[in-house]
């Protein structure tokens, strides 16, 4: 819609280079669409375009070096709620779909995963792990089982290290 700018496009003036918004190993098919198959926003920091919530600074997390941030996705940005329960047709964390017992050329949650995304749903890119870049800027490989479980810590600690209200 008019108006809609995508975490990419905000922060392209930084880069300087659309390349480095797709990952060499996402999806091939989705090469030329950084916002499918390649990497999304931790979407408790950069709440979706349509939400009330504004993004919030660095100076707003409680520990940015133990928070994601940016990571390998199936989607331009992911709620943690969606990376243990994969939604939609590419709302998932890379290799979900072999990690939770779910297979790619079925629905999931009532959707057909995107035929460009499908392998990397299932078995991922990095041999069952993500890049995470940290809100603090490092970026650390970790097994998706590992960021999946995060996603499902409960109270008081919810979400783990997606939550930026978490030490």
């Amino acid at each position: 819609s008019a108006g809609t700018a995508f975490w990419q496009q905000l922060v392209y003036p930084y880069f300087n280079n659309v390349d480095v918004f797709t990952c060499p190993s996402g999806a091939r098919g989705v090469a030329s669409k950084p916002y499918l198959g390649h990497y999304g926003a931790n979407e408790l920091i950069m709440p979706r375009h349509s939400s009330l919530t504004p993004p919030l600074s660095q100076s707003q997390l409680v520990a940015p070096a133990s928070t994601f941030l940016c990571f390998d996705c199936g989607a331009y940005f992911l709620h943690p709620s969606n990376a243990s329960s994969p939604s939609g047709s590419f709302w998932y964390m890379p290799g979900s779909g072999e990690i939770l017992g779910l297979d790619s050329n079925q629905q999931v949650n009532g959707y057909m995963i995107d035929g460009n995304c499908r392998q990397d749903f299932q078995s991922g890119r990095h041999f069952l792990g993500v890049n995470i870049a940290y809100a603090d800027g490092h970026v650390k490989w970790l097994r998706t089982e590992q960021v999946i479980q995060e996603a499902r810590k409960p109270a008081p600690k919810q979400y783990g290290a997606w939550n930026p209200s978490n030490e």
